[in-house]
């Protein structure tokens, strides 16, 4: 009987059953890409993925609302500063892309979709605040605001409890809400070239973040609870005036690349040999003139990045970096005497000593 009412309710609205299944992101790559909106709306309940990239649009027509199995939009690289009302209708759209268009503001049109998952809004012209519309996108889980204009972000960011990657990268924001501290299941933020001093204490309750992304700004000092991050793979914070590090950097025990480079920094923590998946480190143009022995205990280190300080030695047991495949000591002021020890230390290494390489 039950299969008797299912294949009833299949003959009476068949986009309605189909609509119910939302579809994995490996079942989305795979599904077919339309790359027409004229064909498209020929077999609409057909269509799940529709592509009109670079397709000079300067507006969508009503009818896209039509697309109502719609799961996969992308709209980047036109022209297109709005959206028709009918885009509310498309309830299962999970991933919507609108790289490179000239939005001023968060479309109003958008807040309504239920099952929207990603959010490419990068390279358009948004201004100011975010809106605290956003807030009502709670399915998301992948937010790209790059380069934009935006100064901040509001309160109600922290009502996206699902997101797990934040981009605000190249905008001209001075400080992060803290509000951003709530997103509980967040693995990358980037907030790359902004106008950032300083850092909220809250970033400390991302403890699922893998990936921070901070380099261009000008933070002078990191809070200590950056160091509860015990999750962290990749942390970048090149290019600020960070002084020091803090202390308990041992807890990055997941940490894989750390990028320090063009800072302030004169000292190094004997910490540092606690990160042993450590596998990239830089710190060029710094202010060191010396290495702890520590990070000879960097055992899985394949690149070790120090030009530009003022170092006169390295470390006596540097021969125990035996992963060690690039060590950079350009423009330092290492004597030709410890040179070459270092080189007959680490045979199998790729040196640079200014212009000159072993």
């Amino acid at each position: 009987m039950k299969k008797l009412v299912f294949l009833f309710l299949i003959t009476l609205f068949p986009s309605f059953i189909f609509a119910q299944a939302l579809l994995s992101d490996s079942q989305l790559e795979a599904a077919q890409e339309f790359s027409s909106l004229e064909q498209a709306l020929k077999q609409a309940d057909k269509v799940v993925k529709l592509s009109l990239v670079g397709q000079k649009l300067s507006s969508l027509p009503a009818s896209i609302g039509n697309l109502k199995n719609l799961q996969a939009l992308d709209l980047s690289e036109n022209q297109l500063s709005s959206l028709p009302a009918e885009i509310s209708q498309l309830k299962n759209l999970q991933k919507l892309k609108l790289y490179r268009n000239q939005f001023s503001q968060l479309p109003k049109e958008i807040i309504s979709l239920p099952n929207l998952r990603v959010l490419d809004l990068s390279h358009n012209l948004l201004k100011n605040h975010l809106s605290a519309d956003i807030a009502r996108l709670t399915a998301l889980e992948e937010l790209e605001l790059r380069n934009n204009e935006l100064s901040s972000l509001p309160n109600e960011i922290a009502a996206l409890q699902k997101l797990k990657f934040l981009s605000l990268s190249e905008n001209h924001i001075t400080a992060i809400n803290p509000e951003v501290g709530k997103l509980s299941n967040l693995e990358a933020l980037l907030f790359y070239n902004n106008q950032l001093t300083s850092l909220p204490n809250e970033l400390g309750n991302l403890k699922k973040l893998k990936s921070l992304q901070l380099q261009g700004n000008e933070i002078k000092a990191l809070p200590v609870s950056i160091v509860q991050l015990n999750q962290l793979v990749q942390l970048n914070l090149q290019d600020n005036q960070i002084k020091e590090l803090p202390v308990g950097i041992a807890n990055w025990q997941n940490l894989e690349e750390l990028s320090l480079w063009t800072n302030q920094i004169q000292t190094i923590p004997a910490e540092i040999g606690k990160l042993k998946k450590l596998k990239f480190l830089s710190l060029v143009s710094n202010k060191l003139t010396s290495l702890p022995n520590e990070i000879t205990e960097l055992s899985n280190l394949e690149v070790l990045e120090l030009r530009y300080n003022d170092l006169t030695a390295m470390p006596k047991a540097i021969g125990k970096l035996s992963n060690l495949q690039r060590l950079d000591l350009g423009y330092t002021k290492i004597p030709g005497n410890e040179q070459e020890r270092i080189i007959e230390a680490l045979p199998m290494t790729e040196i640079s000593f200014d212009d000159r390489k072993k």
